[in-house]
Parts: C-alpha cells; structure tokens; sequence
C-alpha cells in the first residue's frame, strides 16, 4: 500500500507546477481538517488523543514537525527533477539499508530464502535501471538526430 501511495504521490508532484515548499504548504492545509476530526472524534470515543499538559510530549511533537516536512520537501523537489523511474528505485534504499543494518548491527539471523529474495530483488532492480538508462539515453539520440 505505501508503495503504491507514494508511487502516485511522486507522480503527482512531478506534473504540478508547484515548488517544494509551497506544495507542501497546500497539502499540509488541505489534510488538516481530516486530521482534526480523527483528534475530535476520538476525543468523544474517550481516547486521549493529545495530552496537552506535557511539555517534553509537546516539544516531542513539534520535533516531528520538522523531521517530517524536511524529507517531504526534498522528495518533493527531486520528484520534479528525476525521472519516475529512479524515483521508484530510490523507494528500495531506505529498506535494503534497514535491511542490513539487521543483519549486520542487530545481529538478525538470515537465512538463505532472505538473502536469496534480496539478491534477486536488487538484480532486477539493476536490470531495470539498466534498460531505463539505455532506453533514455536511444531517445536522446534519437532526438538529436532528428533535429540535425
């Protein structure tokens, strides 16, 4: 599902003609009302939602703000500079870094299904970066020629 969401949500920012920030500033105003009604809704359910009398938990919470917003703001900005495809494949670090920190830091057995699925997962991801490449750079001359 998160795949998929960010797929579109990187599609998305790649045709709107808006910056990074002020993007993020409309979608940031656009989701605040959902947001506030899950706040209130659970609030008549009984459930604590925010617990406004702690201040590290507040401190906490603004914290998240801005490491939140600052990733949004460079993926929105690389989404409208790189090709979808290397957006897609920049979606694989982060978990083949959390990955092998496993393994490596935390000790996390791996057994040979694991490490057969993450050899085979990343072969195809060359392959395909491969074929994109190759395909962007025939097109280009392709272009090139034509306009010659």
């Amino acid at each position: 599902m998160l795949a998929f969401s960010f797929a579109g949500y990187g599609y998305v920012r790649k045709v709107t003609p808006v910056k990074a920030t002020p993007g993020l500033f409309v979608e940031t105003v656009l989701l605040f009302p959902i947001a506030m009604g899950y706040l209130l809704l659970s609030l008549s359910w009984g459930v604590d939602a925010l617990i406004l009398d702690d201040i590290p938990v507040l401190i906490a919470l603004a914290g998240t703000g801005i490491v939140t917003a600052l990733p949004l703001i460079c993926f929105s900005s690389a989404a409208r500079r790189l090709p979808l495809f290397m957006l897609g494949l920049m979606q694989y670090i982060a978990p083949s870094i959390h990955f092998l920190m496993a393994v490596y830091v935390w000790g996390e057995p791996l057994d040979q299904a694991k490490l057969l699925g993450f050899v085979m997962i990343w072969i195809a991801l060359v392959v395909f970066t491969f074929d994109s490449w190759r395909n962007a750079r025939n097109a280009r001359k392709a272009q090139q020629q034509a306009t010659v």
